[in-house]
């Protein structure tokens, strides 16, 4: 079995993938404690790295998944707290060592804010599509309307020559 769905080379490539995702998530984590540490710096307050570990730590605990997507235990509040903590004394060691890093000015994730704008775009959507269709459907009833009125005038006309070649001296 080569390069198949149940081959090790299958394995292989999607540990690979899962490997540099976890690895730029690590990153963008760091990157997110510095930033939030140049912000308070900026504005004149200290970063408290032990509560930055202790309030991530409790937000993954509270997000940990149910049991049938971790029915191995695999992960738990020890493992987080082992994995936050050595990201936050990462982040913290880079920010006392590298301090004429660019400064990040505002949040650069906007994406993060909640944004009704795709279900207002549904909305719109839905509603032009009632619309072509409502407008369609009454296009087809009118023409068809009118082509029985059309068919009905013809048969009209067709009977009175008829009446009237009935009624010509022959």
């Amino acid at each position: 079995m080569t390069g198949g769905a149940g081959s090790e080379e299958c394995w292989s490539k999607t540990s690979d993938y899962f490997q540099i995702s976890l690895l730029s998530q690590l990153r963008n984590f760091v990157n997110i404690e510095i930033g939030i540490a140049q912000w308070k710096r900026q504005n004149g307050q200290e970063m408290d790295w032990e509560a930055a570990r202790e309030d991530t730590v409790a937000k993954m605990d509270a997000e940990l998944p149910p049991d049938i997507e971790d029915e191995d235990g695999l992960t738990d509040l020890d493992l987080y707290s082992k994995v936050i903590g050595a990201l936050v004394k990462a982040a913290h060691e880079q920010f006392d060592k590298n301090s004429s890093r660019e400064t990040i000015v505002e949040c650069p994730h906007g994406c993060e804010k909640s944004s009704d704008w795709f279900f207002w775009l549904f909305c719109t959507s839905a509603m032009f599509t009632l619309f072509l269709t409502g407008g369609i459907g009454f296009m087809v009833y009118i023409l068809d309307y009118q082509s029985c009125d059309y068919v009905d005038l013809v048969q009209e006309t067709q009977k009175q020559k008829k009446k009237k070649q009935a009624q010509a001296p022959k």
